[in-house]
């Protein structure tokens, strides 16, 4: 990659699961073939330029998750619809990945993250990682949920990625509450109070020996309704978090970056292996074909080792992650073997959250 990490990419690989392709290009080099397809170069004269991943936002049909997908949506809208002049921005929408968060064990965690934010202003570089959560109400367990998940996302950068520890500092972590007010009417001094924020003083639950001051993040960590109001109180916000101290190396910014399109566009993470493979443009067309009729069938030649599994993989992840499909094991069945497809189905259950209960042990499947 060149000087500019936002273009610049040039080379192509075919699925492989090596360190180098037929033609010798390591496979993050190759990672740059993807970025050039799925992305459109960001133009220097642009007023704002965005560049979301996936291109639109993605509603599934479970109406439990409807409250998560509105709050995740009305971040999404905001984020694309910038008018920061100046800034070139590019951000990942609920993104799963795997990694290790602690040095003493070889676990691996399986995570989501709602926002991955890449931006560059005023030739500065800074990445914000956003967690969105859906309540209306002031939640303690909810607010501690959404911090341990964004320290949990720095943490893998650090341990498994090996980024430098300064530069995950300079990451800015911020909770959105796109439903819940930044003002709450205290019930005991009938006097607004700001959410997670300390009491005031003059307050009569300061005096309350019986409740403990809780540890509150620092000030500008939650980003609450009224900040959502009008995209242009979002864009004051959004601008007023690029400070020079949160700047970032351009290095390890680049280096975040290429992570995470690994994880995003045309790569597939293969869970028995722990390797990636990444989707040829054959491979990349059969995955994002349209559906069609069963008693019509495709038939897809090739011979061992082409990339036939891979791809029927990679189509089946991506019904599922558009919850069009779901995969389900009741425990009182048995198990398929661990290996192929199989294996590799177990994995991806597993790694998804938001599973229905099954109908026929009225339990939430493994």
């Amino acid at each position: 990659m060149g000087d500019d990490p936002w273009c610049g990419w040039s080379v192509h690989q075919t699925a492989s699961d090596k360190p180098k392709g037929n033609d010798g290009h390591s496979i993050l080099a190759a990672t740059g073939e993807y970025i050039a397809r799925e992305f459109s170069k960001l133009q220097d004269n642009q007023e704002s330029a965005c560049i979301q991943i996936p291109p639109t936002f993605e509603k599934g049909s479970d109406p439990e998750r409807k409250l998560g997908e509105e709050s995740e949506e009305a971040v999404y809208d905001m984020l694309k619809n910038n008018k920061i002049q100046g800034l070139k921005i590019l951000f990942f929408n609920g993104q799963r990945y795997m990694g290790k968060k602690d040095k003493s064990t070889d676990a691996e965690i399986i995570r989501e993250k709602d926002f991955t934010v890449f931006l560059e202003f005023k030739q500065q570089f800074y990445i914000i990682l956003i967690e969105v959560k859906c309540i209306e109400e002031q939640n303690k367990r909810n607010r501690k949920k959404a911090t341990s998940q964004l320290k949990g996302h720095c943490k893998v950068l650090d341990i498994t990625h090996e980024i430098k520890e300064s530069e995950v500092q300079k990451i800015m972590l911020h909770s959105a509450w796109p439903r819940l007010k930044r003002e709450y009417t205290c019930n005991l001094c009938s006097k607004e109070h700001y959410v997670y924020q300390r009491v005031p003083d003059g307050c009569p639950r300061q005096n309350m020996k019986n409740e403990k001051e809780p540890e509150y993040e620092e000030t500008g960590w939650h980003v609450f309704k009224e900040t959502f109001e009008t995209q242009k109180k979002f864009d004051r916000w959004l601008k007023h978090c690029l400070t020079e101290e949160k700047a970032m190396d351009k290095k390890s910014w680049s280096k975040i970056l290429k992570i995470h399109t690994q994880h995003a566009c045309g790569a597939l993470y293969e869970e028995l292996s722990k390797k990636f493979l990444l989707l040829g443009m054959d491979q990349l067309a059969l995955r994002d074909s349209p559906k069609h009729e069963l008693n019509k069938p495709k038939f897809v030649p090739g011979i061992a080792g082409t990339g036939k599994t891979i791809t029927v993989c990679a189509k089946i992840e991506k019904l599922f992650k558009q919850r069009k499909i779901i995969c389900r094991r009741c425990k009182d069945n048995k198990k398929p073997e661990a290996s192929g497809i199989y294996g590799w189905l177990e994995k991806l259950q597993k790694s998804v959250r938001g599973l229905q209960h099954c109908k026929t042990c009225d339990q939430r499947c493994e």
